[in-house]
């Protein structure tokens, strides 16, 4: 109405500014979390393909490590150790190599 107050006018216009970008953010959360459950289910509901000889896993039809799967889809990263079954397997290995040499 006239004649307008212009600190109500200037509180009023503010408002509308903040419920706009509050709405805005809501919009974006929304649609992150919608990518997100989109990805979870997609893995939830994936059969890995795995080769048995080079560790490596099929995702969309492409080879990639088993590191950079897990990095990139999961976003984990590994520290490097070894099993006693790997300690063992690296013992035969080595004294295979050490046959062969005498």
């Amino acid at each position: 109405t006239k004649p307008f107050q212009q600190e109500e006018l200037i509180a009023r216009v503010a408002t509308h500014i903040q419920l706009y970008q509050h709405q805005r953010e809501l919009f974006e959360k929304k649609e992150a979390l919608e990518r997100s459950l989109a990805h979870i289910t997609k893995l939830s509901n994936a059969m890995l393909t795995i080769c048995a000889w080079t560790k490596q896993v099929q995702v969309d039809g492409q080879w990639i490590s088993i590191d950079q799967y897990l990095s990139e889809y999961l976003g984990l990263s590994l520290t490097h150790g070894i099993s006693n079954e790997g300690v063992d397997q690296l013992r035969n290995e080595i004294k295979e190599i050490d046959s062969l040499g005498s």
